[in-house]
């Protein structure tokens, strides 16, 4: 995969986790990972969410440090 093909998928996946966590606290509901696998298998049908949740919570803590 190119780099830009790189850049895009995690843009994605940050979008996407976001997009998530941010419906989850709209609710008012604990954001856990239950609530987070829940909401990306609606907003997608088809797409595993393992990924995109290992992707983001890498993201996050690299750029945390």
């Amino acid at each position: 995969m190119d780099d830009e093909a790189v850049s895009d998928a995690i843009a994605a996946c940050r979008l996407l986790f976001g997009q998530a966590v941010m419906e989850i606290v709209a609710e008012n509901k604990p954001v856990t990972r239950e609530a987070i696998t829940e909401k990306i298998h609606r907003m997608f049908t088809g797409i595993e969410p393992e990924p995109v949740m290992r992707l983001a919570i890498s993201l996050l803590e690299n750029s945390a440090s």
